[in-house]
């Protein structure tokens, strides 16, 4: 929405990450596709998401589905302004409706040692008003995930993704894939980074390698990249993001409920004449006790280059998952890394969320989502920000093909720079999720 205060992008989309059907899990949270009954869950699936145990019987799969969604938003942006003669304080008011429909297909081929998906969900948006327009009318992201089988222990991975649009239009649209049945999930660093980002043209690449040395114990590298763009580059003088990433770890289970991770890590951050190279390392843990409950950390120390804005800092992702009941599940994280997709002035992110999921029924459940965001050790200081959201759903499940769903949003955001951003919305979506096809 080309008339929306840039901060309202960063915040809201991630608002629409915590919803649950958006987040994508880190490896080391609950097992992706957990649900409290059992069921799959609502997380955007990828590689290691996707009917990873139907594929050793079939050797191809489609998935589809789609998703309309009516929506009215209400923002509200007051800027205060120190000059000479006092403090002058400008409040702008933006009210608007409009419609968005996101088709959803997913195809994954396994056969021999190599195993290939390719998927996309774009975004179509139409705003009957002319006050405000989204920015280009929708919002384009293929992704593609190749896995091969060096040997029986090493594996290699590769995945590439571009995405091209207005990333306010992924705010409110669930993912077909949603189910009744979905249990909270935490965010992720991962997720995080790319809700802050203020991108409307991103790349990113990764290869990793995997080598499981021992029953017990196994490796891992990956190497990633990451190029953003904002609109208007050219004409803004705004310049482009480019981060590199490097990260060795290994994993060693200690016990069948108990795992320790040691890992090393490198950030490399060029935006114009600002670059920043970032090293680090630490330790992690993994506890489940049963299949209820879940605790994940990792932390460790970060030294920047003479170039960072910050020498010393700390990186650390933790989080707790637990099943209360048959109808009840509760889950916290809390984040703190280095921001990898666009967010202007920003190096570190500090996240901080709470959800809680309630099975009302078989065919209905409620969820809600809260917590805090801040932008932090910034090269920009004016750029720093912080703020709260809430976001409560009800999802009633009316056929096995077929979802409505309603949610209501809250997220405040205030910047350094003396501007606030108040901003609500509702929306109104009918999922459709047909079972997957085999062949």
């Amino acid at each position: 929405m080309s008339t929306l205060p840039r901060g309202s992008f960063a915040l809201m989309i991630f608002v629409a990450l915590c919803i649950p059907g958006t987040a994508q899990q880190s490896a080391d949270q609950m097992p992706a596709g957990t649900s409290v009954d059992g069921q799959p869950s609502d997380v955007d699936p990828d590689l290691h998401q996707m009917v990873a145990s139907a594929l050793q019987h079939f050797q191809r799969r489609i998935m589809y589905g789609a998703t309309v969604t009516e929506g009215y938003v209400s923002s509200r942006d007051t800027s205060t302004v120190s000059e000479p003669g006092g403090t002058r304080t400008t409040s702008s008011w933006l009210r608007e409706t409009f419609t968005a429909f996101r088709p959803y297909v997913a195809f994954d081929s396994y056969k021999g040692k190599t195993r290939l998906t390719l998927q996309s969900a774009p975004v179509i948006t139409y705003v009957p008003s002319r006050v405000a327009t989204f920015g280009v009318n929708g919002f384009l992201d293929p992704r593609v995930d190749f896995a091969l089988s060096l040997s029986p222990r090493l594996w290699l991975n590769l995945s590439g993704a571009v995405s091209y649009g207005d990333a306010l239009s992924q705010v409110f649209v669930l993912l077909p894939q949603a189910s009744a049945n979905s249990v909270v999930s935490s965010t992720s660093a991962n997720s995080a980074s790319h809700a802050l980002s203020s991108a409307e043209f991103a790349a990113s690449g990764e290869v990793g390698l995997e080598w499981q040395r021992s029953r017990r114990q196994a490796l891992s590298l990956t190497v990633n990249k990451v190029y953003s763009t904002v609109p208007g580059e050219s004409a803004s003088n705004i310049p482009a993001s480019n981060v590199n990433i490097a990260r060795g770890q290994i994993a060693e289970q200690v016990t069948p409920s108990i795992s320790l991770v040691g890992y090393s890590q490198a950030h490399q951050i060029r935006s114009g004449v600002y670059s920043c190279t970032i090293v680090g390392g630490g330790l992690g843990f993994k506890q489940q006790y049963g299949r209820l409950t879940t605790w994940t950390l990792e932390a460790g120390p970060e030294y920047g280059n003479s170039g960072c804005n910050t020498r010393l800092d700390l990186g650390f992702t933790g989080a707790f998952q637990r099943t209360v009941t048959q109808q009840t599940a509760i889950s916290l994280s809390a984040t703190r890394t280095v921001d990898t997709f666009y967010a202007p002035g920003n190096n570190w992110v500090t996240s901080v969320e709470a959800g809680v999921h309630q099975r009302i029924s078989g065919s209905t459940s409620f969820d809600l989502t809260g917590g805090y965001l801040h932008g932090s050790r910034s090269y920009n200081r004016l750029a720093e920000y912080s703020g709260f959201f809430v976001t409560p759903r009800v999802l009633w499940r009316i056929t096995d093909n077929s979802s409505l769903t309603a949610v209501y949003g809250h997220v405040s955001n205030t910047r350094k720079s003396g501007s606030t951003l108040d901003q609500d919305w509702v929306t109104l979506g009918l999922l459709w999720h047909p079972k997957p096809k085999n062949f």
